[in-house]
């Protein structure tokens, strides 16, 4: 199975795959598919910077993952 195949679309512009790796397809200075290397942020967890609607905002790896892989909570405290 290719990266292409398991990877969930995030928007239009990115995309994660089931091992926590997100790519951007915006095809920035003509490089195409691209992974989008995390940083650690002051806790330890692992985040990265996407540009939504034109502005840079950060993410958490483990809450996108959870969103996009993990099914819908019963209820908020869950």
């Amino acid at each position: 199975m290719t990266d292409t195949e398991k990877a969930t679309p995030i928007n239009r512009f990115y995309e994660i795959d089931r091992n926590g790796v997100i790519y951007s397809n915006t095809n920035w200075r003509g490089y195409g598919r691209r992974e989008i290397m995390p940083i650690y942020d002051n806790h330890g967890y692992l985040r990265v910077r996407l540009n939504i609607d034109g502005k840079r905002k950060p993410f958490m790896i483990h809450r996108l993952m959870a969103e996009f892989f993990l099914p819908i909570r019963p209820t908020k405290q869950h």
